[in-house]
């Protein structure tokens, strides 16, 4: 016969962990519907951001970001896409299980342009602002798909691209 694993007076205790979820993607960021969201009725981009009224009110509308998990490698795999591309329905793209959907602000991303006023965390470290900070991967990430601004514009610098931004959505 078998020992018992739990006697009187054991403890269990059960310590909070990420959460391996099914049939879902995440939605994080810049939005007004963060969380996590069915994939059988947001497989695509598009379901996932509609129009224009799920962005919070600084959206940087020219790049997001998804972020999978290769199932043969188990390497975190980083694709960009147009959220003001997608919500206009210029755009989509097919989502799978486990993806997680990024939108940045415009403070996120002029954060990039001044490194000493940017905040920039390790994945999986905690922080209490309402910020989301981005994480060094993604830092990389988006600097190598900026383009440069320069000569008589309010802000220049790198600014953060998906393909198909067009130069107006850039300068405006």
């Amino acid at each position: 016969a078998y020992a018992p694993i739990f006697g009187d007076g054991n403890i269990l205790m059960v310590s909070p962990s990420r959460e391996a979820r099914s049939g879902s993607v995440q939605l994080t960021g810049h939005t007004r519907t963060p969380g996590i969201h069915d994939l059988g009725t947001n497989k695509t981009l598009s379901s996932l951001i509609p129009s224009e009224t799920i962005f919070g009110p600084d959206i940087y509308p020219l790049i997001g970001v998804i972020e999978r998990q290769d199932s043969k490698t188990m390497a975190r795999t980083l694709i960009d896409f147009s959220p003001l591309l997608v919500a206009k329905g210029d755009f989509d793209r097919q989502l799978e299980d486990g993806d997680i959907v990024r939108l940045f602000s415009r403070q996120q991303i002029q954060g990039l342009q001044n490194p000493d006023q940017a905040r920039v965390i390790e994945v999986g470290s905690a922080d209490q602002d309402d910020e989301e900070p981005i994480d060094t991967a993604t830092k990389s990430f988006l600097e190598e798909r900026s383009v440069y601004v320069r000569g008589a514009v309010r802000n220049p610098g790198p600014w953060p691209v998906s393909e198909g931004a067009s130069l107006e959505a850039l300068i405006s």
